[in-house]
């Protein structure tokens, strides 16, 4: 279904592209702490047919196509959720070409009965001549970031080494997901002896898992069984910044018991001195890029 082949290094964004990112969400974080003030100019920055892509839930709908559905779903959908506000932790910015990748931690009170919301989020914005075209967002799960990084947000000049490694890791992986035990092999042994894994909460993951033989035990005994005929890997798009990799993803495989597994997951890599330090996995949905991949 897919050739493995080591991903081309991710394009340096411009300038002017990269201030007007980081503006943007100053602006998306001042509108999800409260303030509309911050929130309509946020939207503003839209093009007319710009595309907002938000994982499923049942309260959503996406793609919300066009600058009125997107302030919609912002303005009169997300902010109410919140008593006081979503309050956001910037801790890097990675980019690639004309995309531009944020991960963050959120915390919230919901207003519907009080309880706290938390998560660490990653959204990518795509900015094309001056004016953002796209917006995903991707989930991970609580106090994903918080253990590494002091919040300093955007920061760092691709470490080049750490990001051919990351990328030759991921070629190993995806080749591995399909029944390549030597890739599987390689990829595992990438990992340093101290490495967090970080996934997505569910009823068969307890992140983080921590060291090497946890990443080892966490594929070899639970996800490459899980896949009788492989999960199958597209690679979309590539992003960096100092030594943090991030791959933007179609994946697919059929479940042991018949199911389809269909998504858009964001895999980010951090590497340090040949070694996979961290690697975190967020959840997109399944249209994200297209029809699903089959």
């Amino acid at each position: 279904m897919t050739t493995p082949i080591v991903p081309e290094a991710a394009r340096p964004g411009s300038t002017a592209d990269r201030e007007l990112a980081q503006h943007a969400f100053a602006l998306l974080r001042e509108g999800l702490a409260g303030s509309r003030a911050a929130m309509l100019p946020f939207v503003d920055l839209f093009t007319d047919d710009a595309v907002l892509w938000l994982p499923p839930t049942p309260n959503t709908r996406s793609p919300y196509q066009g600058r009125e559905a997107i302030r919609g779903v912002l303005v009169d959908l997300v902010m109410p959720i919140y008593r006081d506000g979503l309050h956001l932790t910037l801790f890097q910015m990675l980019s690639g070409g004309d995309r531009w990748l944020f991960q963050f931690e959120d915390r919230a009170e919901r207003a519907r009965d009080g309880s706290i919301y938390e998560n660490s989020p990653v959204i990518v914005l795509q900015i094309t001549q001056g004016r953002i075209a796209g917006f995903w967002e991707y989930w991970g799960g609580p106090k994903f970031f918080r253990d590494r990084f002091d919040g300093a947000g955007a920061r760092g000049e691709v470490d080049l080494q750490a990001h051919a490694t990351a990328r030759g890791a991921f070629v190993d992986l995806q080749s591995g997901l399909t029944g390549d035990t030597a890739a599987m092999d390689r990829f595992l042994a990438r990992f340093a002896d101290g490495a967090r894994l970080w996934f997505p909460p569910t009823p068969n993951t307890q992140s983080p898992y921590v060291g090497r033989l946890a990443a080892e035990r966490l594929f070899r005994d639970l996800l490459i069984p899980m896949y009788p005929d492989g999960l199958h890997v597209a690679l979309q798009h590539v992003l960096a910044a100092g030594t943090r990799t991030a791959f933007e993803l179609k994946s697919y495989g059929r479940r042991r018991d018949g199911s389809e597994y269909i998504n858009s997951p964001c895999l980010c890599l951090d590497v340090k001195e040949g070694r996979i330090e961290v690697l975190w996995e967020h959840w997109g949905g399944p249209a994200f890029f297209g029809p699903p991949l089959r």
